[in-house]
């Protein structure tokens, strides 16, 4: 077993995975470290639990600023981490990334559960990319033909600007997924020569990094929004600079895939 661990942030060092990953979080992390190491009771765990999401992440923050009830915090996630590590004997090579109370490991692990914490499984992907500082996990549903994709890089609250965008990745994805890394490319060699000569929506040309942003060729103007009628006016001057660089490296990544295979 290796010492990842310890990191509270790690990526796996490669562009893509393509293997059966699998997220694992700690429910209700925060709160679970201070019940576990007896800075709040099980009544207080049971109030701040049942308080609206909002409600309980102030809460939550004023007790964090409080520095011995942060240091639990932070102590408590290492060795939940640690626990998890050791007893299911993780090594570096299985770990695709740690989010400080999220793992995301290449199999199922059997030992989730320490104490008061809890590790529950929340996802499960068949793809890993990480491209221009994103990291993209995606499983396609075959029997009910829906697909998950999740995002780190893009705030969940303004993720969903960006689902045309994603929805090109997802196509791919799938293809990829079901064996057909050639269709996979192809797919996206045809829709790059449609992105450049603005065929696709005006949504689609949203920059898909954390700005979230529409960026105007040659100048300096970027826009959070367009009305209806500035998507038709301003649609030939949207750069598609960032967006297709994007689309060029996911493509060098399925073309490593098929060569690699």
């Amino acid at each position: 077993m290796g010492w990842l661990y310890e990191r509270s942030l790690y990526t796996k060092d490669v562009n893509w995975v393509v293997h059966e990953i699998f997220e694992y979080d700690i429910t209700k992390a925060n709160i679970s470290m201070l019940l576990q190491y007896g800075y709040i009771t099980p009544n207080e765990f049971k109030m701040y639990s049942e308080m609206p999401k909002l409600q309980r992440q102030i809460a939550i923050g004023r007790l964090q600023k409080i520095q011995t009830y942060n240091n639990a915090i932070q102590k408590g996630l290492e060795h939940a981490r640690k626990e998890l590590f050791t007893l299911n004997n993780i090594k570096d090579e299985e770990t695709i990334s740690i989010k400080k109370d999220a793992v995301y490991v290449i199999r199922r692990l059997n030992v989730t559960d320490f104490g008061n914490i809890h590790f529950t499984l929340r996802g499960r992907y068949s793809i890993f990319m990480n491209i221009m500082g994103l990291e993209i996990y995606f499983y396609y549903d075959e029997v009910n033909d829906t697909y998950d994709i999740e995002v780190k890089g893009i705030n969940d609250s303004v993720l969903y600007k960006h689902e045309p965008f994603m929805s090109i990745l997802c196509n791919a994805l799938k293809k990829v997924q079901q064996g057909n890394v050639q269709a996979a490319i192809q797919y996206i060699m045809d829709i790059r020569t449609k992105y450049v000569s603005k065929e696709l929506p005006t949504e689609y040309y949203r920059e898909f990094h954390r700005g979230s942003w529409y960026s105007l060729a040659n100048c300096s103007y970027y826009a959070d929004e367009l009305t209806e009628e500035e998507k038709v006016s301003l649609k030939k001057y949207i750069s598609t600079i960032y967006n297709d660089t994007f689309l060029t490296k996911f493509l060098s990544f399925l073309i490593e895939m098929e060569f690699t295979r």
